[in-house]
């Protein structure tokens, strides 16, 4: 039984660790912080993506925080994010709120490629802890 309590866990984590993948916008960074954000509603009056976005409600809002736990692919295309309530061919430049690049959201992070040698690292010492506690030792 004890050892179910350390391999449930081990089994969940790369679940854990899903992020949305092809989720595409435009990435910004804003504010004092740098918070970087990710408009994803398409602006469907003018060329629509990837060069042009909206927010999906007034107050700034429509968009997903890039996290550490998400990882995107920003390309070198410039994009507009413009207000809510935007519905011109062709936006004043007072409509813009934000400017950014086009970026797609990806499960290909960098430390992807190590959880496989996390998971082997992790799950050799387990066995090797419970052996050890196993023997008496």
């Amino acid at each position: 039984m004890k050892k179910l309590c350390l391999i449930i866990p081990i089994l969940l984590i790369p679940s854990l660790l899903a992020a949305e993948d092809g989720v595409d916008g435009c990435h910004i960074t804003t504010g004092a912080t740098m918070q970087s954000r990710l408009y994803y509603t398409p602006y469907t009056y003018g060329s629509g993506s990837p060069t042009e976005w909206i927010e999906s409600s007034a107050g700034h809002a429509g968009y997903n925080l890039v996290t550490s736990v998400k990882c995107f692919d920003t390309s070198n295309i410039p994009c507009n994010v413009y207000q809510y309530g935007t519905t011109a061919a062709s936006p004043s430049a007072a409509e813009i709120v934000y400017t950014g690049y086009y970026a797609l959201v990806t499960t290909d992070c960098p430390i992807d490629n190590y959880i496989a040698v996390f998971f082997i690292f992790t799950a050799g010492f387990s066995i090797f802890y419970i052996r050890k506690k196993a023997s008496g030792s």
